[in-house]
């Protein structure tokens, strides 16, 4: 009888061939509402946070910021479907940005990171964590999902912060006026409940010069003191802002129909903030643009 065979080689099929997979360090993580506690834990949730700080600065730094930035976030607006596990699916917010569309890749990207806030901040809530380093965690998902124009992502997670973390550890005073003015913008502009808007800031005792004019020009109907302020705020409150460019929008269109005859072109897209070409496709406009630039409104009637 033979003896067992000495350097016998492994099955040198397709079998052998296989490599392991590497896994995304975002996705490995299961969400604890699904059954995964590994997000309980402190110092993993720390790790985890790092993680989700580094891919988003990597992935602000790849866009070269600026608009570039900001079409790369306004994708998770435009996109089919849904944007995170269990996410409903976000619609334009405006005609405008539908004429554009962000790389599979950057809304992919984006997606992740929405996720994994989302795993971040159920560990955080499941764990009971009040501290320095959860209300740090909240704050950036709040202002990242702001970017990104994600209601199911900042606002749970605002009402969180100002309500329950808020209460049991006391933001800094600059963190507290901060996000309760994203909160008074977002009832404002998104909700439309101005009435609501301006009963939290009775309650909360809050001035702000920015917010303040936006209420204003909400409640007024005013388009021109509303486009002054969106020129004027940083990108989070004009992000919140946006949700109620489409009402001015049309606002300041039936003001000029109502007012003028005719309007150069310049004024047109200086008023309602979108090129001409938008305006005639997407809104309807019948005016007639003449060829030394002037847009016919309606014309006089006759006597």
């Amino acid at each position: 009888m033979s003896g067992p065979l000495k350097g016998r080689r492994g099955p040198s099929g397709p079998w052998g061939r296989l490599k392991n997979v590497s896994q995304d360090p975002l996705e490995s993580m299961g969400l604890p509402s699904k059954g995964d506690n590994r997000l309980l834990d402190y110092k993993t949730q720390e790790s985890y946070y790092s993680k989700i700080v580094e891919r988003y600065m990597g992935f602000c730094a790849d866009s070269g910021g600026g608009s570039e930035l900001e079409r790369q976030f306004a994708s998770l607006s435009i996109a089919a479907g849904t944007v995170a596990e269990g996410g409903a699916s976000s619609k334009p917010t405006t005609p405008a940005a539908t004429a554009t569309a962000a790389p599979a890749n950057a809304e992919k990207t984006l997606s992740a990171l929405l996720l994994a806030m989302r795993k971040l901040r159920e560990g955080i809530v499941a764990s009971s964590r009040i501290d320095d380093f959860s209300t740090r965690a909240y704050m950036f998902s709040i202002r990242a999902a702001i970017l990104m124009k994600h209601m199911e992502s900042y606002h749970p997670a605002l009402l969180h912060l100002l309500h329950t973390m808020h209460g049991a550890q006391p933001l800094a005073a600059s963190e507290a006026h901060e996000f309760t003015g994203y909160l008074l913008l977002d009832l404002a502009c998104r909700q439309q409940d101005l009435a609501q808007a301006y009963a939290v800031r009775n309650r909360w005792r809050y001035s702000d010069r920015r917010v303040d004019a936006v209420l204003r020009a909400l409640a007024h109907d005013n388009y021109y003191l509303f486009w002054s302020v969106r020129a004027d705020v940083d990108g989070y409150q004009g992000a919140l802002m946006g949700f109620a460019e489409e009402e001015m929008r049309v606002l300041a269109l039936k003001c000029l129909g109502r007012a003028y005859l005719g309007v150069e072109r310049e004024f047109l897209v200086k008023v309602a903030r979108v090129e001409w070409e938008v305006l005639r496709r997407s809104y309807g406009v019948g005016w007639e643009m003449k060829e030394d630039g002037k847009v016919v409104i309606r014309k006089p009637k006759a006597p």
